[in-house]
């Protein structure tokens, strides 16, 4: 037994395959997280192809379509998310006595990608479960073979993620706080894995931010960006750690550009539209741009309008955008009223103030 274990820790996730596969799905990632998605799709229908009896091709292109309906904030593609991830854990079971360690992998990525859609539309107490079980079986496949680093950033996400639960869930299912542990798991995947390296800087940026490193969040977001000048969704991370650093001027230019990349696209949600007017409102008027403030807030009450009010913070952001809109419009009366005191030969001094 131990002659196998030892044979089966040298081969990596990527020797596994052929070498023109693993560039097939090199192209796929690149693909993915520059949101070219219709190129992503075609070369998963390649890898299909190639990999006919493979999982893989199955958990890649759940990933894609996972990603989508977070960039595009929808659930149409639910559906066949759930059947990939059924195919995937079908497929699995040829691997169960020649690779145990795969086997295990490709069922544990496949319940962490449900419990991870389960926690977007907020049903909880499933997600625990999947990702109890996804934990479960990423432990077993990093047991047999400790180069599977990609097993690292959903075990890190859930230990992070279970932490942060609220107390009395966590009294129920007995998690202790692994939150240093769930980083620096997160970090091992960014910094060896293959399928995963990409998507744990990430969602290693969020967490940092989340938890207070914010330096090192926003370095590690404006180099994905850098990397993939046209992403929507890392542009996302950056500006949440630019915010929780307080640089507005900076998180103002970012959401700019994010309202560029959105509003240009026609498969938008103009929930996304909505929530880049909010943030825009009141980061200028934290920035004491009074007028702008208006006209920002003036038009994320509209997108606001136009959405479903069950999203997630539309009724907040409503409350919120309807208050600044007041504060700034107080605050250019008042300016106003203090330049008509002024005597004439001070009024042009005013602008420069």
């Amino acid at each position: 037994m131990n002659g196998i274990f030892v044979l089966v820790l040298a081969a990596t996730l990527q020797s596994r395959y052929d070498p023109g596969v693993v560039r097939l799905v090199d192209d796929v990632l690149h693909f993915t997280f520059a949101e070219k998605y219709d190129e992503a799709w075609l070369l998963i229908d390649r890898l299909k192809d190639s990999l006919p009896n493979d999982p893989l091709p199955h958990i890649l292109r759940a990933g894609l379509d996972d990603y989508w309906m977070l960039d595009y904030t929808t659930n149409s593609l639910e559906d066949e998310f759930n059947a990939e991830i059924d195919t995937a854990l079908n497929l699995s079971k040829q691997f169960k006595r020649s690779d145990p360690a795969l086997y295990h992998f490709f069922r544990g990525i496949a319940y962490a990608y449900r419990a991870t859609r389960k926690g977007r539309n907020r049903q909880v107490l499933p997600a625990v479960r999947d990702g109890r079980r996804a934990l479960k079986e990423l432990r077993k496949a990093l047991k047999y073979d400790s180069t599977l680093y990609d097993a690292y950033l959903p075990i890190g996400i859930f230990d992070y993620a279970l932490s942060e639960l609220p107390g009395i869930v966590k009294f129920f299912i007995g998690n202790k706080d692994r939150r240093e542990q769930g980083l620096k798991e997160v970090e091992l995947a960014a910094t060896k894995g293959w399928l995963t390296r990409t998507a744990a800087r990430d969602a290693l940026a969020w967490m940092l931010a989340y938890h207070g490193e914010y330096r090192r969040a926003a370095e590690i977001a404006r180099e994905l960006v850098r990397e993939y000048p046209s992403s929507r969704s890392f542009r996302w991370t950056l500006v949440y750690a630019l915010r929780r650093m307080g640089k507005w001027k900076e998180a103002l230019d970012v959401y700019s550009e994010l309202f560029y990349l959105i509003a240009s696209d026609p498969r938008q949600s103009d929930y996304n539209i909505a929530v880049i007017l909010y943030w825009m409102t009141k980061g200028n008027y934290y920035q004491r741009h009074w007028d702008e403030a208006v006209y920002y807030g003036l038009s994320a009450q509209f997108m606001l309008d136009r959405c479903d009010p069950d999203l997630p913070g539309v009724k907040y952001m409503k409350k919120r955008i309807k208050v600044y809109i007041e504060l700034a419009q107080r605050k250019i009366e008042s300016e106003n009223r203090e330049s008509e005191k002024l005597p004439i030969s001070l009024e042009g001094l005013q602008g420069g103030r």
